[in-house]
């Protein structure tokens, strides 16, 4: 899961690269100009060699830097607005068996810095979510029948928000609160308890949370339904 960095002309975030296979990942908004990302090692006992790579909202690979002769990387680049996702990964250098090291030899604390054009953070439609979709069916089994809820997040362009937590609570025929968080979908399913006889069901979302981003019910698609139950045959 990415770490959403606030829109702005700038930021920064400290971190730490803890096993080989540690990889942190952080989106981000700009408008159309040039980036700046520079990801440098801990200064006082620097021993993180520094990979970054950067991603477009589609998930392509458009740059990345591991400097041969320096522990810190940059990234300057020329870009459309648009969301980005930025890794940063541990990296060996030469011949660990001669003179190098591989990349489980390379671990420890980082700072990321960013520089890009101001993003409109009040008028910017990616920074607030909705609900965009919710479902509900009927799973039958020979002994019991529940429901399922399908909820879909979406930010204000309709991209699918990944990460998002979305609490719930069942009502009429069934019970119970529940939460969960969405999938690269954009996607979280709920199923009631089983149930025995008819009647009909309720699903109300009562909260959507996503790190960085801003919840507007006012441009939800619905956050309630209800569906009929039958009894068992």
């Amino acid at each position: 899961m990415a770490t959403v960095m606030p829109s702005g002309a700038s930021f920064a975030s400290v971190g730490i690269i803890e096993t080989q296979t540690d990889v942190d990942v952080f989106a981000f908004r700009t408008e159309a100009g040039t980036i700046q990302l520079d990801g440098f090692p801990d200064s006082r006992s620097p021993n993180l060699d520094i990979l970054l790579v950067l991603y477009d909202a589609n998930g392509s690979r458009i740059a990345e830097s591991n400097p041969e002769t320096a522990l810190s990387a940059s990234i300057s680049l020329l870009v459309p607005a648009g969301t980005y996702y930025l890794e940063i990964r541990p990296s060996g250098h030469g011949d660990p068996f001669f003179d190098g090291y591989s990349s489980s030899a390379s671990l420890g604390t980082y700072v990321l810095a960013g520089q890009m054009p101001y993003v409109d953070v009040a008028n910017d439609p990616a920074l607030f979510i909705r609900i965009g979709e919710l479902n509900l069916s009927v799973v039958r089994s020979a002994r019991w029948n529940a429901v399922l809820s399908r909820v879909t997040i979406t930010d204000l362009n309709g991209l699918a928000v990944p990460g998002a937590t979305v609490s719930g609570i069942w009502g009429l025929l069934a019970t119970g609160t529940i939460s969960g968080i969405t999938s690269s979908d954009g996607s979280v399913s709920f199923t009631s308890a089983r149930l025995k006889g008819s009647g009909d069901v309720s699903f109300q979302v009562t909260g959507v949370t996503a790190p960085g981003l801003t919840y507007s019910p006012a441009d939800d698609v619905g956050s309630s339904a209800v569906i009929r139950v039958g009894s068992q045959p």
